[in-house]
């Protein structure tokens, strides 16, 4: 008899494995709307954490690649320059656009280079940097975009302390007896 066929006999071995399949089947779908109501309840879309302005018609959305941000673990760039109009993707812009990642006070700045993201025009990241203190900073965006002078700052959301997801905890970044289990918030996510 096929798993898929009515069971003849109750108690009978066909009959068990037919359940089985059944009780298999029912905590696969139950699995699956939990993990689907799990996501549902996390934070909003990490995109979000982006800022976006229009710069003499053109829409330049910022933020880092990887968000939420949080210190100590490596992450870059993420730049989407568009026209506001039409939302076309500007490319090009790795050559005429120059970025620095600042502190709030503007004390110190670091300069990221602009890379296409390949297959994906208007996007544009950096090499990977790491962020080491848990705070907002700023991205300082000018240049030129198709021979039109631009300049915005747009400021970060606070980036977080890595404390908060260490396990176990401890006094400082690796805990009294040294690294314990760190997990990245999108690994958690996926827990």
């Amino acid at each position: 008899m096929s798993m898929g066929s009515t069971p003849s006999a109750k108690g009978s071995p066909t009959s068990t494995r037919w359940s089985l399949a059944r009780l298999a089947g029912c905590l696969l779908g139950a699995s699956a709307a939990l993990a689907a109501l799990a996501m549902a309840l996390l934070p909003g879309d990490p995109a979000l954490a982006h800022k976006r302005e229009v710069v003499k018609g053109y829409a330049i959305e910022v933020g880092f690649w990887e968000e939420p941000v949080i210190a100590m673990y490596p992450n870059a760039l993420y730049l989407k320059v568009t026209r506001a109009d039409s939302g076309e993707p500007v490319t090009g812009a790795e050559g005429t656009l120059k970025v620095e990642l600042t502190t709030m006070d503007g004390r110190e700045r670091r300069e990221v280079l602009l890379l296409p993201v390949p297959d994906r025009p208007g996007i544009y990241t950096s090499e990977p940097f790491i962020i080491s203190q848990p705070k907002a900073y700023a991205w300082h965006i000018f240049g030129q975009i198709r021979g039109e002078s631009v300049e915005t700052v747009l400021h970060t959301d606070p980036v977080e302390d890595p404390s908060s997801l260490q396990f176990p905890s401890g006094g400082g970044p690796f805990g009294s007896e040294g690294p314990g289990l760190v997990l990245p918030l999108s690994a958690v996510a996926l827990a």
